[in-house]
């Protein structure tokens, strides 16, 4: 076994590991990713919040974005985003309370590692997820699936109390985080999986009182969305963007090795180049070595428990984390890798058990591998936020940064002084302009209409001209 810590020690490395987790997540908000996805959501959050849109008025929501299959998601993220834009509309408070929630999700990690394992793969697996460059990405931004990192977190923890320590009341708390994840992304129906599973192997904690609590707080969470659904059926909510229809699924032998390369990129730091244009050429064996470890050291758990409820829960830690790639095989979407934000944090996990394990006959061997691993999260990190910050990210995918698309529509209104401005661009520069007018449809002078362009090179990313004038 690994010595263990003293009490003032765990705390000292806990501490160091959620500063870093915060530095990764709040620092230079300004550079996060803000297209027409981020742009509705908060759109969305400002109608909850009773704002009136100009040209659409006023609604309250009862659907969200329109998701990558042609089917509305839930409204809870819209709601969610209310809270701190009540407090400031701003798009980057927004950001920041994604980004605390994902440093609290950090510091679940250790909690259900330290619960499931014990103290040092909680902190490992913590160290892991705070600076995992995927993880990163996805805690940074205005997008649903980025609070799923603490809900999954959260369901481990209540998946252990349900198995292992046998407490009827889990229950109702396992139903409610699938409740809740699923209204933010659907690739999270595989908790209702990993959940009936545990209730068909798992019957002494069973409790009818707290089951069907469970299913009565879910079925108000759904309530918006079961009506928008029965009255509106999919459309998608007044005023929102042209929805640009479905990626074309590959087929089933492609669809395969795509989703298996991207269940193993989201635990390092492969596919990166969607975002900042290239990636280095660690960073593909560096995330099929992290992921098929954590596999394996989910697998290697599993053997080595020492009672049948530990046995039961890593398992189906396993299954879990199996569960996204053979759905995304079989069911015929195009994959991409934030469809596998719902394994977090089960690759972190199994890596730190494998190097507790490697610890008690190779120490140093087990120290060189987890230094080398961080070493190279940080220097993928390093490249991504430099990136970003010099060139705004890559055209494909990532886009102009925030700070320059907010700098471009402040620099319009503000030459254009009791005018509503109007643009023929992207949404994401309507939903800017609305909101730093005020977000109130109030009688303002007329505007020209303007187009913006973006640009990938020189100081001024974003570009606009007048396009023609009129009311």
């Amino acid at each position: 076994m690994t010595r263990p810590l003293g009490r003032r020690a765990e705390l000292a490395a806990l501490a160091l590991i959620l500063v870093a987790a915060a530095v990764t997540r709040l620092v230079r908000l300004d550079l996060m990713e803000f297209k027409a996805d981020e742009a509705e959501a908060m759109r969305l959050a400002l109608h909850v919040l009773g704002h009136a849109e100009p040209g659409v008025g006023t609604f309250f929501p009862t659907a969200g974005l329109v998701a990558s299959v042609d089917v509305p998601n839930p409204p809870l993220f819209p709601y969610l985003l209310a809270v701190p834009l009540a407090l400031h509309r701003s798009a980057l408070t927004a950001a920041a309370f994604v980004g605390l929630a994902n440093v609290a999700g950090v510091w679940l990690c250790y909690l259900a590692g330290k619960r499931v394992f014990s103290t040092f793969v909680g902190l490992c697996a913590a160290t892991l997820l705070a600076l995992s460059p995927w993880a990163i990405v996805y805690s940074r931004k205005l997008w649903a699936q980025d609070l799923l990192v603490p809900l999954m977190c959260a369901f481990l923890l209540a998946l252990h109390a349900y198995v292992v320590e046998k407490r009827p009341r889990a229950l109702f708390w396992l139903v409610v985080i699938v409740a809740t994840a699923t209204q933010l992304h659907f690739s999270a129906w595989v908790l209702a999986v990993v959940l009936a599973l545990a209730l068909l192997r798992s019957r002494a904690a069973f409790s009818w009182r707290w089951a069907a609590a469970g299913a009565a707080a879910a079925l108000l969470l759904y309530a918006p969305y079961l009506w928008h659904l029965a009255a509106v059926g999919r459309e998608a909510t007044p005023g929102a963007p042209p929805h640009v229809g479905s990626p074309v699924a590959p087929a089933l032998p492609h669809r395969f090795p795509t989703s298996t390369r991207d269940a193993l990129a989201i635990s390092g730091g492969d596919r990166l180049d969607g975002l900042v244009g290239s990636q280095p050429f660690y960073a593909l064996p560096l995330s099929v070595l992290v992921g098929a470890c954590g596999l394996a050291g989910l697998l290697l758990a599993w053997r080595r428990a020492k009672s049948p409820e530990d046995a039961l829960l890593r398992l189906l830690l396993a299954v879990w984390f199996l569960l996204p790639l053979a759905a995304l095989t079989l069911v015929r979407v195009a994959p991409f890798p934030h469809y596998f934000i719902v394994v977090f944090p089960l690759p972190f996990l199994g890596l730190a058990f494998v190097l507790e394990e490697a610890a008690q006959q190779r120490p140093a061997l087990a120290a060189f591998a987890a230094a080398a691993c961080l070493v190279a999260y940080a220097a993928l990190d390093v490249r991504l936020f430099t990136t970003v910050r010099d060139h705004g990210g890559a055209a494909a995918d990532y886009g102009v940064a925030y700070r320059y698309k907010a700098d471009a529509v402040g620099r319009l209104i503000r030459s254009n002084p009791g005018r509503r401005i109007r643009l023929s661009a992207a949404p994401e520069y309507a939903v800017l302009a609305w909101n730093d007018e005020g977000a109130d449809a109030r009688a303002l002078e007329p505007s020209p209409v303007f187009a913006v362009a973006e640009t990938f090179d020189g100081p001024e990313r974003v570009h606009v001209r007048e396009e023609a004038a009129g009311g």
